[in-house]
């Protein structure tokens, strides 16, 4: 790395402080875990939920891309899967249970 891009690199180390002091790469941090771990009622985050608007936004590149945002996200939120209710315990698994205590 030569010492120009590197003194560039440092300055732009500087400049990525925030106001507050915090790094902003654990601000990002920070922040991904705040909307990865805020799920609505259907189980699914934020930030899943805004990679598949932007994700339709930048595939399709409509040009009113603001104005249609809202009209994407009510869409892809009609689109969620529901989350399947967990499956009961097989038969084969109640009955192993059952029977541990015989092989102990």
């Amino acid at each position: 790395m030569s010492a120009t891009h590197y003194q560039n690199h440092s300055e732009d180390q500087r400049r990525m402080r925030s106001p507050e002091g915090f790094d902003m790469e654990k601000h990002f941090n920070d922040a991904k875990s705040y909307i990865t771990s805020t799920a609505g009622k259907d189980g699914v985050n934020l930030y899943d939920h805004l990679v598949k608007c932007v994700s339709r936004l930048l595939t399709e590149q409509p040009r009113d891309s603001v104005t249609i945002f809202e009209d994407v996200s009510k869409l892809a939120r009609s689109q969620q899967v529901k989350p399947q209710e967990e499956p009961a315990e097989n038969t084969e698994h109640i009955l192993a249970e059952e029977q541990k205590p015989l092989f102990e």
